[in-house]
């Protein structure tokens, strides 16, 4: 199930606004996000872009990896069903206002997996 940057729509928030807490939980109630495509994205005045993607699994029993690949320029952390999967260039007490510890390369893909049977 492969999302292309061109035809595949997200869900975003980048207001300076903070974001409700449970932003990443599997029933959020994200209608008021604008809906993008992700070379759409582009930058934002807020330390921290919301970014999420409904996808539906008919049996994600039959699944054991989601390879991830993303295009970043501070630091990026991702959830799958509310639970936190990776951190990148973040120190660990981060919050909607932490900046990157550096910049990263943000025409480079950095790619990562998350183990399915860890997260479901």
């Amino acid at each position: 199930m492969p999302f292309q940057i061109e035809y595949t729509d997200w869900k975003i928030y980048k207001d300076t606004t903070a974001v409700a807490s449970d932003w990443n939980a599997v029933d959020f109630n994200d209608g008021a996000w604008t809906s993008v495509k992700a070379n759409a994205i582009g930058t934002s005045e807020a330390v921290t872009v919301y970014i999420r993607k409904e996808m539906n699994i008919p049996d994600i029993a039959d699944y054991q990896v989601l390879n991830v690949r993303v295009k970043y320029a501070g630091g990026v952390v991702a959830y799958f069903n509310g639970r936190k999967v990776a951190r990148f260039n973040l120190e660990d007490g981060f919050d909607a206002q932490t900046e990157s510890i550096e910049i990263h390369d943000s025409t480079q893909f950095s790619k990562f997996h998350i183990v399915l049977p860890t997260v479901r």
